[in-house]
């Protein structure tokens, strides 16, 4: 108890909530037709690719439903230049300025594997639709499309739910890096004998494409990991931990949560419906394998956590994932 394990935690504000709130509504918002655009208006445009004179470029690139999402593009001169034009509207604008990234043009020209250097800064655009998004009240209506009905029943707890969203989607991270330093905590607090020399002549009797040079390099993470083995399976003796079927049916569940939410943006799955999904993660005994291997290091890291003082910082994303890079 006289050594401090250093955790982490993501604080969730205010703000990331709003965001989430903000992403929802806008996945049930309302698609309306309107004749200009506005800083977030979606646009269908033609477009022709032309030359420092602004006139169509030979053999040139040309779209007849060339999509923009304003929401998403890089702010600056070429946005400000849509703002305000009506349906209808032409007008030249450098498309390298205005999509969000090289690679979302190229396939937006459908232009994979070209150069971006070959492409025109010079486009003719044609605004041929304007849609705007308009985001639905947050009422019960809303709670009830989200997360089923009658499951949230108040804005406050429409919010808390959001928090969580906004947490789950940090843990596996954050888990990860406590669990890292849950290892390096008892690495460091525990001296662990290994008979080394014995464990190279094993290592290269049976990893013989490695040569003498490569085991001496590698042996160093590979004998602290073998400590590592060596500790955890101790703290899962003396604890008597043991993954049962409903853990493991629950944690497969919580991955497909993730898989859902990441993949496709649905959240408020009931559990049984996850575990449900999550059994189709059961059918190779390799990935059993592993999800048992993650809950009893989960498992692991809250008795170590049990049993030291524990100096928890509390951190931003930002600042969590600048720190773990050191």
């Amino acid at each position: 108890k006289k050594e401090k394990l250093q955790q982490y935690e993501i604080i969730v504000t205010e703000e990331m909530v709003n965001e989430e709130i903000e992403t929802y509504c806008r996945r049930f918002a309302t698609r309306l037709e309107v004749d200009k655009v506005e800083e977030n208006s979606r646009l269908m445009a033609e477009i022709v690719e032309c030359d420092e004179n602004g006139q169509p470029k030979e053999s040139g690139l040309n779209k007849k439903n060339f999509y923009i999402d304003l929401s998403l593009e890089k702010d600056g001169e070429e946005k400000s230049k849509l703002i305000g034009a009506e349906k209808g509207a032409t007008l030249h604008v450098n498309l390298k300025n205005l999509i969000a990234s090289e690679d979302d043009l190229l396939y937006a020209l459908g232009a994979q594997g070209k150069n971006i250097g070959d492409i025109s800064d010079n486009f003719e655009l044609k605004i041929t639709s304007i849609i705007k998004l308009e985001n639905p009240p947050i009422n019960q209506e809303l709670f009830d499309k989200i997360f089923g009905a009658g499951v949230v029943t108040s804005e406050e707890m429409f919010r808390e739910k959001m928090r969580e969203e906004v947490s789950f989607m940090y843990d596996r991270d954050v888990t990860a890096i406590n669990l890292r330093e849950a290892k390096k905590y008892l690495l460091a607090t525990h001296k662990v004998d290994l008979p080394s020399d014995f464990l190279k002549r094993w290592i290269k009797s049976t990893q013989k494409e490695k040569n003498e040079e490569e085991v001496e390099k590698q042996f160093p993470a590979i004998e602290e990991e073998f400590k590592w083995q060596l500790l955890k399976n101790q703290i899962i003796k003396d604890n008597k931990i043991e993954v049962s079927e409903d853990e493991i049916l629950d944690f497969a569940g919580s991955l497909m949560r993730w898989q859902m939410k990441y993949y496709y943006g649905i959240i408020g799955m009931p559990a049984d419906e996850l575990r449900e999904y999550g059994k189709t993660l059961l059918k190779k005994e390799e990935d059993v394998r592993r999800m048992v291997s993650d809950i009893l290091d989960r498992k692991v890291l809250e008795v170590v956590k049990n049993n030291v003082k524990v100096d928890l910082k509390k951190l931003t994303p930002e600042e969590f994932y600048e720190q773990i890079k050191e």
